[in-house]
């Protein structure tokens, strides 16, 4: 109980003033860069996963909370990813912006899209807008559509969604066609958008994400019953929250 007590006052009292002081009134979403001294860079880049995470974080605390002023920033932050962050002509979300909110980096990145989707799931049961939802969908089909092939994921494309080399997820000098960390992201942001499904639908998204040929051969390789025992559990549980 002690422990319990401690992580929300640490919640209440420091992790959520540090972010809340980190919104960016002027130009939108929050600020990119502060350094260890605690100096912020008001022309630093906005990555837009950071930004993503930030309302994702707003959106679970506001659920959890019920303070209006946490679905505020969640607002805050669901606005700058609609209105600069995603791309209106030919969709998905960009790597980073600038700080006045124009595109920075253009790259589409499938782990960039499953972020964005994880923040919008949670926005829209934060403050239950079908814009939230239906811009999640939109991510998730072009996901499905524009970025796998036959044996799973690809990572990094052009703006119009021509492939390009993965320097972002790459490390130790190898360069990376596919990865894990992309697919996991990926297959988990489904799960998360699936719950707020209708039932019907949810089925068939809960069936077609652990069907999927690339979830499927991770587990035959891993023999991971934690990871299908995962999807199993999240279908169920949101059928069941879907039936209430």
């Amino acid at each position: 109980m002690m422990m319990l007590e401690e992580v929300k006052a640490h919640l209440l009292n420091d992790i959520i003033p540090f972010w809340k002081n980190l919104r960016d009134d002027e130009f939108g979403g929050y600020y990119g860069y502060l350094d260890y001294d605690l100096k912020l860079d008001k022309k630093a880049e906005k990555g837009c996963i950071l930004n993503s995470r930030i309302t994702w974080f707003f959106s679970n605390a506001y659920t959890l909370l019920k303070d209006k002023s946490l679905l505020e920033e969640a607002d805050h932050g669901y606005e700058f990813l609609k209105e600069h962050c995603i791309d209106k002509e030919y969709g998905g979300i960009y790597w980073s912006m600038k700080y006045d909110g124009t595109p920075l980096d253009t790259t589409k990145h499938t782990y960039n899209q499953a972020f964005c989707i994880y923040a919008l799931s949670s926005y829209y049961e934060a403050s239950g807008k079908q814009e939230a939802l239906e811009l999640a969908r939109k991510l998730y089909e072009l996901i499905e559509t524009r970025c796998m092939d036959d044996n799973g994921y690809l990572e990094a494309f052009t703006r119009d969604f021509k492939p390009e080399s993965n320097e972002k997820l790459s490390e130790n000098g190898v360069l990376a066609e596919k990865t894990m960390n992309t697919l996991l992201q990926q297959s988990f942001s489904a799960s998360k958008f699936s719950v707020r499904l209708p039932p019907r639908i949810l089925c068939l998204q809960s069936s077609s994400v652990l069907s999927h040929p690339a979830i499927q051969q991770f587990i035959r390789r891993k023999n991971s019953r934690l990871i299908k025992a995962f999807f199993i559990f999240k279908r169920s549980n949101a059928i069941g929250l879907n039936k209430v």
